[in-house]
């Protein structure tokens, strides 16, 4: 301390010492918070902590210095006495306001070093975990790939030694050859007999024709007798064999090499970084809202873009689509001309898709509104679309429920997920056996999280379909819309008949519950990923909703 001697500074800190023991609580050793001074001893304890103290039934409490008893007020430890002079002697604590500032900085810090570290442990585990299921991936395409083909070469073995089989049982390698070399000598004797027979016919020889004529008669009768003979053998010989080899053409058999050796598919949440505060929602205290966007229409449902962090809002009962920005400034909207429209979202390419329920079609638009000829196919025709998402590698998930099925029974109608490509060529359907009324459905870190509304809870499958297991059933009363909050590995959940937005762990741990006004149809995170957008049941606004924790650090 400039200008102050060392005994002076001394006594400065002997009545710092002083004054800190004097505005520290006996109970929590803590900087007094509301110091409530006891009438019977004069000694000061923070409210909350004589609250703490206070046993149930109980008339009086004993001082925590000097054990003295007191009466208790009727109306409880508030009714004591604050000591207004002991809070302006902290007040007025030399550094104090210094002191604040700092204990507030290094928390500050220790949180954003504990998120740092969380974070970068968090990028090691995505990375780990991402090698791990590649390298079995590999081992696994490897063992079916090399089965495959061990398959085919048995099979390739079957199929020659079949072929040669057939030709030893019906083809005397040996006797054919045999067969052949003594008709070709027949051939060359009958040949040399046929000629003498002609030259001498031709000459008009008569001395000769007597003279060799009953040899060579008798020569022609016994070579033609032999060929009768070996004529006859080698017709027995000559079986008429009819092979045929049975394949695929060279297109169908690589499709079908794909379909036996199998498909990949692959996805991954990237993360969108956009500013200092992403990703530092806590659930612990989420819920303030912040903001509340005013419309002159219910909004029936909504979806965030992952590329531009722009919302698109669904007027089901005008049939328009509202297009905000990632800061929710209005920016257009565009009209669809009928349909009775249930969901929304956006794809990977940023084209607007609309569920129309009424023809079973997934409309897909432009953000200026103009109509994209792109069609989606249904699977069979007891799938009814209802809602629809889209996951990290843009494939189209959508829902079909019975739910509000006027046109048809409800019995009629399959409870399934159907994921489509992003070039949306039907992959598969799942859930037929364990969905009752399927609402809302998201990918997560290789799993399908599904809200069931008659289930009252959300049933989990994993990256093929197969139920893994469910929760929620004694947190949520009517599951409706359903996010991932990836950065923070947090499912959240609509309860539209609880009012509130429910946090969950992947594996069904409920982290927090946060308490609405309305009931929630849809939640998504904001583009900075730090709060949440929620719409609300037959509502002319939505809201933003945060926590004190971004104000202060914001």
């Amino acid at each position: 301390m400039a200008g102050v001697s060392r005994s002076e500074h001394e006594e400065f800190q002997k009545v710092l010492s002083i004054m800190g023991d004097e505005t520290t609580c006996p109970v929590c050793l803590e900087e007094f918070q509301e110091p409530k001074c006891l009438p019977s001893c004069a000694h000061n304890v923070c409210e909350r902590c004589l609250q703490n103290m206070v046993r149930r039934n109980s008339i009086r409490i004993s001082c925590p210095q000097c054990r003295e008893e007191s009466f208790l007020p009727p109306l409880g430890v508030s009714a004591f006495p604050t000591n207004h002079l002991l809070l302006r002697l902290i007040d007025n604590t030399p550094a104090r306001k210094e002191k604040k500032a700092v204990t507030e900085a290094l928390r500050f810090c220790k949180e954003r070093v504990e998120a740092a570290e969380k974070a970068v442990k968090d990028m090691e585990d995505c990375y780990d975990k991402a090698t791990e299921q590649s390298q079995a991936m590999i081992c696994e395409i490897n063992t079916m790939a090399d089965n495959i083909i061990q398959f085919i070469n048995d099979k390739r073995k079957i199929l020659l030694s079949q072929l040669d089989d057939f030709m030893t049982e019906n083809y005397d390698t040996d006797s054919l050859r045999k067969q052949r070399e003594d008709m070709i000598d027949l051939f060359q004797k009958a040949r040399s007999s046929i000629q003498q027979a002609n030259e001498i016919l031709s000459g008009d020889d008569i001395e000769k024709i007597l003279k060799f004529g009953d040899v060579l008669e008798e020569q022609l009768k016994e070579i033609s007798s032999t060929l009768d003979t070996r004529t006859l053998e080698a017709r027995k010989l000559s079986s008429q064999a009819e092979i045929y080899y049975n394949h695929f053409q060279v297109l169908e058999l690589d499709e079908k090499c794909v379909e036996m050796l199998g498909t990949l598919t692959m996805s991954v949440t990237k993360y969108i970084h956009a500013g200092a505060s992403a990703g530092l929602i806590d659930y612990g205290t989420c819920g303030e809202v912040t903001k509340t966007i005013e419309t002159e229409f219910f909004t029936f449902a909504f979806a965030v873009s992952s590329v531009s962090g722009e919302i698109a809002a669904l007027d089901e009962e005008e049939r328009h689509v509202h297009v905000f920005s990632s800061q929710l400034d209005y920016l257009t909207s565009f009209r669809i001309r009928y349909g009775d429209l249930w969901d929304i979202t956006f794809s990977k390419d940023e084209e607007i898709i609309v569920v129309n329920r009424e023809c079973n079609r997934l409309l897909h638009y432009d953000k200026e509104g103009t109509f994209i000829k792109k069609y989606v196919k249904a699977p069979n025709d007891s799938v009814k679309f209802t809602r629809i998402s889209t996951d990290g590698s843009g494939r189209l998930l959508v829902t079909s429920s019975p739910r509000d099925c006027c046109d048809e029974p409800e019995d009629e109608v399959q409870s399934c997920i159907l994921v489509y490509s992003p070039d949306r060529r039907f992959l598969f359907s799942f859930g037929k056996d364990k969905l009752a009324c399927p609402q809302d459905v998201v990918y997560h870190q290789g799993k399908f999280f599904v809200t069931d509304g008659d289930l009252e809870c959300i049933m989990v499958f994993d990256s093929n379909g197969k139920f893994l297991l469910d929760f929620g059933n004694r947190d949520l009363l009517d599951p409706v819309g359903i996010t991932a909050d990836v950065i923070n590995n947090v499912i959240l959940v609509c309860d539209c008949s609880g009012n509130s937005i429910v946090a969950f762990k992947p594996d069904g741990e409920m982290i927090s519950r946060i308490e609405t006004a309305e009931e929630p149809a849809h939640v998504v995170l904001s583009a900075c990923g730090a709060s949440l957008v929620v719409c609300f049941n037959k509502s002319l606004f939505f809201q933003i909703l945060s926590h004190k924790k971004n104000e202060q650090t914001a």
